[in-house]
C-alpha cells in the first residue's frame, strides 16, 4: 500500500512515490519539503534532502536508522531501539554536538527523519510505524489493524515478524516474504552465490511480488491450514514463476535486473553441472 498523505492537527504532508519508496514530501499547499534517495532494496533510505541541506542514513543489519551525517560526515542525529523498534531518539544538548553527556531525548526527529526502525516510516505525533498493509505499535510489539490475510496469517491477527524482530522483518506488513526467499536460495545456490547477491535477488523478488500484487498470494497460501503441503508448494511454484517470468521479462530493458539474472542463471547452471558430476562422476 502507499499512503498518499497525512494531517495531524490541520499540517498535511503528502508523499510522491516511485514503487514503494517515497520520492518527494510536500505540505498541504504543495510546496516541496523533501527528497529522498533510496538504494536498490526496499525500505533503503540512502540521502534525505531537506531545508538545504542533505543528509546520510547510516543502517544496521535489519535496515533500522542508527544515525543521521550532515556532509560533512559529523553525527546530528542517533537512534535506539528496544527490540519490538519502540524508539529512542537522541539529539545534541546545549553544546551543540552529539556524543556527549548532555545530549537528549526527542519526541521527533529534529530534522523531520520518517524513517527509524526496519527502514520504515515512524509517526512520532501517535507512536506508530507505517508497514504499508497497516499501522505498527513498537511499545505493545503488535500491528494495530488485524492482519489483511486473517487466518492464513495465524490465529493472532496482529503478531509482528512471527514475533522475531530481532532476525526478521516485515515491509508489507504481510510477512516475510524476502527471508523465506533468501532461505531458499541459500539452500539451493548458496555455494555459488554470495550473501550479497542473495540479499539483491531476495529484495528483487519481494520488490516485484509487491507490484504484482502477489505478496498477500504468497504468504496467504503458504500459511493456509486447509491445504496439503503439496498443494501449498504447486501454488507456490506457480506464483513465485510468474513473478520470476515477470521479472525476466523487466531485466531485458533494466541492465541492473539483467546483470542479476545472469549471475542467477550462472549460478543454476553450476547447479546443474554438479548434479551431472554427482550422477556420473568422472574416472
Amino acid at each position: 500500500g502507499r499512503r498518499i498523505q497525512k494531517s495531524v492537527n490541520g499540517l498535511i504532508t503528502r508523499y510522491v512515490y516511485d514503487q514503494e519508496d517515497i520520492l518527494q514530501e510536500y505540505d498541504g499547499a504543495n510546496v516541496l519539503q523533501a527528497r529522498f534517495t533510496h538504494g536498490p532494496g526496499i525500505d533503503e533510505p540512502l540521502i534525505m534532502e531537506r531545508g538545504g541541506t542533505s543528509l546520510f542514513y547510516h543502517t544496521d543489519g535489519l535496515g533500522s536508522t542508527v544515525a543521521l551525517t550532515n556532509p560533512t560526515g559529523a553525527v546530528v542525529e542517533r537512534y535506539r531501539y528496544e527490540s519490538f523498534g519502540n524508539p529512542t531518539i537522541l539529539g545534541p544538548g546545549p553544546d551543540g554536538l552529539m556524543d556527549t553527556p548532555d545530549d537528549v531525548t526527542l519526541a521527533c526527529s529534529a530534522y523531520g527523519n520518517p524513517y527509524l526502525f526496519t527502514g520504515r516510516e515512524y509517526d512520532c505525533e501517535s507512536g506508530l510505524y507505517y508497514y504499508r498493509a497497516r499501522y505498527y505499535d513498537p511499545k505493545t510489539g503488535t500491528f494495530v489493524q488485524e492482519d489483511p490475510i486473517k487466518f492464513f496469517g495465524g490465529v493472532n491477527f496482529y503478531t509482528y515478524a512471527l514475533n522475531n524482530p530481532v532476525t526478521l522483518i516485515d515491509p508489507l506488513g504481510l510477512g516475510p516474504i524476502k527471508d523465506n526467499v533468501k532461505e531458499s536460495l541459500k539452500k539451493e545456490l548458496g555455494s555459488h552465490l554470495p550473501d550479497g547477491l542473495i540479499e539483491r535477488a531476495a529484495t528483487a523478488f519481494e520488490k516485484e511480488a509487491e507490484r504484482l500484487g502477489k505478496a498477500d498470494n504468497l504468504i496467504s497460501n503458504s500459511l493456509n491450514p486447509f491445504r496439503s503441503k503439496e498443494k501449498k508448494q504447486a501454488i507456490q511454484e506457480q506464483i513465485g514463476q510468474e513473478i520470476l517470468d515477470s521479472l525476466r521479462e523487466r531485466a531485458k530493458e533494466n541492465p541492473e535486473l539483467r546483470e542479476l539474472q545472469d549471475k542467477l542463471d550462472e549460478a543454476v547452471r553450476k547447479k546443474e553441472l554438479e548434479k551431472e558430476k554427482e550422477v556420473c562422476p568422472v574416472r
